[in-house]
């Protein structure tokens, strides 16, 4: 690894003169070298996630909650599916911007329960601004992230496709938020501000997997399956157990890994320089 890239993961990429951003993609191969995965809800059905895990899925994400009431149907069997079939697995929440953000996270960390030590960060699913104008989404984002950071001590990953948020006008607040794009049209997606990179990618929502009947949304994640594992968990809170306030999922809570964070960890130094900095994952690896 370069000694730029190891600055890279200690300082933010703004303060780096010449480190780059969006205008430096992905190489070309880059986009769909990754671990595969997919994310569902009960619109999905009943899943086989044994099947699922052999045919080459990596990690998947389910959907918890939406809103301030609505837990999802069927995510507590494909929560406990995901883990006994050995994926790496996530949660999210459909986001509703007219709601208080704060109490939004509330309500998913009761649908959702526990977060373990491999278990990726909570998602903010935000594709829609319901009848709120752009100000009061923001507002109630932020409450959202930061309620979820208060709480779990975990970042929060943004869903989001780039013409919705370009109606946002690509808020930086989100900057230090891992980023999930949704983008069906090119190989390699474009990365909207304030973001250098994406960190999810959700390429198809038409994909054809064993064990779950229909199409599904297909992904990938910008890494290893070495580097997906270490980073799962990474930022959990130095408080030891993460307790979101819900047992019934019947996991007990387990103590928080110290993990990659930003810098440390196997293989995580490289992946961190490639998001932040927006070098190709080759370069900051040296």
């Amino acid at each position: 690894m370069n000694a730029r890239c190891f600055l890279a993961v200690l300082i933010p990429a703004p303060f780096l003169a010449g480190c780059g951003g969006a205008e430096h993609p992905p190489g070309p191969g880059d986009c769909e070298e990754g671990p595969r995965g997919i994310d569902v809800s009960a619109f999905n059905g009943a899943i086989d996630w044994g099947a699922v895990a052999d045919s080459g899925i990596d990690f998947a994400f389910a959907k918890a909650s939406e809103g301030l009431t609505i837990c999802d149907d069927r995510f507590q069997a494909n929560w406990l599916g995901m883990r006994a079939n050995g994926l790496t697995r996530g949660a999210y929440h459909f986001f509703h911007p007219g709601d208080d953000g704060s109490v939004q996270a509330d309500a998913f960390l009761g649908c959702a329960g526990i977060f373990g030590p491999d278990d990726l960060p909570p998602v903010l699913d935000w594709e829609t601004s319901d009848a709120s104008d752009v100000s009061e989404a923001i507002a109630s984002a932020q409450a959202f992230v930061a309620e979820i950071r208060a709480r779990t001590g975990l970042s929060t990953v943004i869903y989001t496709y780039r013409d919705y948020w370009d109606t946002l006008g690509d808020p930086a607040q989100f900057g230090s938020q891992p980023l999930w794009l949704a983008s069906y049209s090119a190989s390699c997606p474009t990365v909207p501000p304030p973001w250098s990179n994406w960190l999810f990618w959700q390429y198809a929502d038409d994909g054809n997997v064993p064990g779950v009947a229909g199409a599904v949304d297909v992904d990938r994640f910008a890494g290893t399956l070495a580097e997906l594992h270490a980073w799962a968990g990474s930022e959990a809170s130095d408080a030891g157990a993460i307790d979101a306030g819900r047992s019934e999922v019947g996991e007990p809570a387990t103590e928080a890994r110290t993990g990659c964070g930003l810098g440390g960890g196997p293989g995580c130094a490289a992946l961190w320089c490639w998001l932040l900095v927006g070098l190709p994952r080759r370069q900051c690896a040296r």
